[in-house]
């Protein structure tokens, strides 16, 4: 835990620690970068009171060694002593200690290298949890400035990548699965991610029945993901003319690619998801991409616009790639939960009804009745 002037902060972020974390074999380090204030003595005070219910060692900087200074002591203390995992946390309380166990169960569990927590995923997150506004304005200006600077941008997402060969810098995934997805299995549980991406996947399967079964078998039961699915469309026109004069060339790259061992049309794609048990929700034609073989000009963007027009005369006809929007349909265990969640809270309502009409009624019949009165039934 790195401390600067800290002193009406420290006492609080320390507290806040999680005391499942006990679990663990934990040492808390608390390096104070030579504040100016009282916070070194307050943690010492803290220390020596006993309040902290793991081992607390608190070091102070004689000189400052700023914000990356600070760490370097921190990593080298950690690797020194055999730590097997360092978390790092601010005095201010700027990073919630809440999500320590969170973050171990991740690394625990998932195998992974590092765990990161950033404040900007969510919408002014960073400023609810007290990052101060200068801060946050110089974070977003000097962000956005980096992003044009190296033609990058923020995702608001994150994305994993899995493909049988790595992928080239710049890809903007923030992980990434070495696996051939035709090997029967996939390397990684759908359940956590909201879209699955199939971008020219398919038509390199040497069976998409069963390569797209597995994956409704692995979505979410509830049906909650979409899937966005793109293959090139054996029925353009090109490919059209061609066979008609008797050519039928495969290539380095295109509708023909040499790699591609399954062809489709609008009709045999959208049949392909449809009856692997997804619900498919638009199917649209891409037109042919001009500016990647002729460069972003005005004669590539002038093409473009006219395959978009002829894209709306006839879509079999015109698109060079086809475009699919789908999502799983629930599974049948998943609709009997359902059905059995939807007529129990239906029939707690209904009861709840009942009741109280039996109320209304009964004080409707003291009402009428009277104080101290009783009603005779007549013979």
């Amino acid at each position: 835990m790195l401390t600067f002037n800290a002193e009406r902060t420290c006492r609080k972020v320390l507290s806040r620690i999680p005391s499942c974390l006990s679990r663990f074999d934990v040492e808390i380090l608390l390096i104070d970068d030579a504040s100016r204030d009282d916070t070194f003595d307050i943690v010492v005070e803290y220390q020596r009171a006993g309040h902290s219910p793991f081992p607390l060692t608190v070091l102070a900087n004689p000189v400052n060694q700023g914000y990356g200074g600070n760490q370097k002591i921190g990593y080298f203390y950690a690797i020194e002593k055999g730590f097997d995992f360092v978390a790092l946390l601010h005095g201010d309380g700027q990073y919630p200690p809440e999500k320590l166990p969170e973050m171990m169960d991740t690394l625990l569990q998932k195998d992974a290298d590092a765990v990161f927590g950033s404040r900007f995923m969510e919408r002014l997150a960073a400023l609810r949890g007290g990052m101060p506004l200068y801060k946050f304005l110089g974070n977003r200006v000097l962000s956005t400035f980096q992003n044009l600077l190296l033609g990058q941008h923020h995702k608001g997402c994150v994305v994993t990548g899995i493909d049988s060969d790595f992928p080239g810098a710049g890809e903007g995934l923030d992980a990434f699965l070495a696996h051939d997805l035709s090997s029967g299995s996939l390397p990684i549980a759908l359940d956590d991610f909201s879209h699955i991406l199939l971008l020219d996947v398919v038509e390199h399967m040497a069976d998409p029945e069963e390569f797209v079964s597995r994956l409704k078998l692995a979505c979410s039961a509830k049906g909650a993901q979409q899937l966005i699915v793109t293959t090139g469309n054996v029925a353009f026109i090109v490919v059209r003319l061609m066979l008609a004069l008797g050519a039928f060339n495969y290539g380095k790259r295109g509708i023909l690619d040499l790699t591609h061992k399954r062809l489709f049309t609008f009709r045999t794609i959208r049949r392909l998801f449809e009856e692997s048990g997804f619900a498919v929700e638009e199917v649209r034609g891409i037109p042919v991409p001009f500016p990647l073989a002729l460069g972003d000009g005005r004669p590539a963007r002038g093409l473009l616009g006219l395959n978009r027009l002829l894209i709306r005369l006839s879509r079999s006809l015109f698109s060079f790639q086809i475009l699919l929007r789908a999502r799983p349909l629930p599974s049948l265990p998943s609709l009997l939960e359902s059905a059995i969640y939807e007529s129990r809270v239906r029939s707690e309502t209904r009861t709840r009804g009942d009741q109280a009409t039996g109320l209304k009624a009964q004080g409707d019949r003291e009402t009428r009745d009277g104080p101290g009165q009783t009603t005779l039934p007549s013979h």
